[in-house]
């Protein structure tokens, strides 16, 4: 069988810096290729170098034998090549349909004009979605899956993948596999990019390490586990996290009783010094988010209910600090690294020279120069450097919201010692988290939460990734982890008095 897509020692520089040095790699016809590797080694600028955004200083890409010379997306998306990527800004007044069709040749037409064929697509790929749903009422996965119809309506024959499982569940994991599965079942082929190994060991046929620029190996899934996947990417010793055990003190740092909002129905718990608490559930209708913003008082609800700091002196490292990488890291990207991590300021200088070097080296930084901007790190090391300098200050009482998403095996780990150095100086840790192993490897104890109420907390070591994967699913998304058959109403899309569509097993929000 010849390969879908072949590349023949391409390479790419960014800002003079070689990014991609003569890589050569085969995509096969109905194939699911992983590509993982580290912060800053390519993977983005692979991506988007076959997506159209730019164009290969050197070597050469083939489709189907011919060159893909596409010198932008529409032209790339024209040849069969789409790229859905991890944070999708579109239109959220979009209904399903408007969106599955806003690219091609019917792009711009009304709802009506295009519903009737968008709903005749998801059925036929078996998506259980309302074609009269708007974009803002999604899920991330449902908003996947509009993604992947766009693809099929512009009959795509390779589609890229940036990172969009990266807060999926693993059930949701599961819907993904099932839907690329039938897209490879037509011939079409899915390069999947992700940091999450143990999601790459569920989605991919193969998985590709790139390393320096290069690819480096090529593994088949079936026949490594995930900590094989971790040990192509890390050495030995890089592989070891870092020992908290001790850290928790008897002493409370933060007491909760009773917190009431709209969305909050009466939180109650105790957070004690040194302990990291992992905070998990429904990522939409979990509650974990307002919770984070009502302890940080950063809600935008009116609250009730009792948050007292023991033993806070009031000083200027007293309080709650809130850390999400769902909004913007504060700084200027024309900002030098330096610049940022030592304070440009003179009232607010962090760091020395030495100590900024240092810290460069410790995090694993992919930069030529501390004196080089910001907006010339890989997505993941920004996001790092911004975690390195926010926590020079950090307060007490810590709230990270999945602070490791779009971070690679190594950075994880990175910010695992950052956590590391918190707790053991007395601090205490908010764990905003949808990864099981995640929470059981950084966590002392999870509260499971369910709308908007703590259902338990629970020790670590009393839970498994089964239990964390059914914590996470909603009550009325659960049969996403089943296989139980679909009424022949749902088979046919009927939709349920809940709001939810079932279609093969699977169970999605529809309006």
């Amino acid at each position: 069988m010849e390969p879908l897509l072949q590349l023949i020692d391409v390479s790419k520089r960014h800002e003079g810096r070689p990014v991609l040095r003569g890589i050569n790699l085969e995509v096969m016809p109905g194939e699911v290729l992983g590509l993982i590797g580290e912060n800053g080694v390519g993977k983005s600028t692979l991506m988007n170098l076959l997506a159209g955004a730019y164009p290969a200083d050197s070597g050469e890409a083939l489709l189907d034998g011919v060159p893909l010379s596409a010198r932008s997306q529409s032209e790339a998306m024209a040849r069969g090549v789409g790229m859905i990527r991890q944070d999708l800004n579109v239109n959220p007044r979009l209904t399903v349909a408007q969106a599955i069709f806003r690219t091609g040749r019917r792009s711009g037409l009304p709802h009506e004009a295009v519903r009737d064929e968008a709903a005749e697509l998801l059925a036929a790929n078996g998506f259980g979605l309302s074609v009269d749903a708007r974009l803002g009422s999604l899920s991330s996965l449902e908003r996947v899956l509009v993604e992947l119809g766009r693809m099929a309506v512009e009959e795509a024959r390779l589609v890229l993948l940036d990172e969009v499982g990266a807060l999926f569940a693993r059930p949701e994991i599961e819907v993904l596999h099932d839907v690329l599965e039938r897209f490879g079942n037509r011939g079409v082929s899915c390069i999947y990019v992700t940091h999450r190994l143990s999601e790459m060991k569920r989605v991919a046929d193969r998985v590709a390490v790139l390393k320096h620029g290069r690819i480096e190996t090529i593994v088949n899934t079936a026949d490594v586990e995930v900590q094989d996947l971790a040990a192509l990417l890390l050495t030995r010793e890089q592989l070891n996290l870092a020992d908290r055990s001790g850290h928790v003190q008897d002493e409370v740092a933060l007491q909760v009783r009773e917190l009431h909002s709209p969305t909050l129905d009466g939180i109650s718990f105790d957070l004690r010094r040194g302990e990291v608490l992992g905070l998990t559930g429904p990522v939409r209708k979990g509650g974990m988010h307002r919770l984070a913003e009502a302890l940080s008082g950063r809600s935008d609800e009116d609250v009730e209910g009792e948050r007292e700091l023991i033993g806070s002196d009031g000083g200027p490292r007293a309080g709650i600090s809130y850390f999400s990488t769902e909004e913007q890291f504060g700084f200027d990207s024309t900002q030098t690294v330096a610049g940022f991590l030592g304070g440009e300021e003179k009232s607010q200088e962090l760091l020395s020279m030495r100590e900024i070097i240092q810290a460069i080296q410790e995090m694993h930084i992919t930069v030529g120069s501390a004196r080089a901007e910001v907006r010339t790190l890989s997505g993941g090391d920004r996001q790092k450097v911004a975690l390195r300098r926010w926590m020079h200050d950090a307060p007490q009482v810590i709230i990270l919201n999945h602070p490791t998403r779009g971070l690679d095996v190594r950075s994880r780990q990175d910010l695992h010692q950052m956590v590391h150095d918190h707790t053991e100086a007395g601090g205490s840790v908010i764990l905003l988290s949808a990864d099981p192993t995640e929470l059981r490897d950084w966590c002392d104890r999870i509260a499971l939460m369910r709308d908007g109420r703590l259902v338990e907390i629970v020790d670590v070591d009393e839970v498994d990734d089964e239990d964390l994967d059914l914590a996470m699913v909603a009550r009325p998304a659960r049969a996403m982890a089943l296989e139980e058959p679909a009424s022949d109403d749902a088979q046919s899309g009927g939709g349920d008095a809940d709001g939810f569509e079932t279609r093969r097993g699977a169970r999605f929000l529809v309006g």
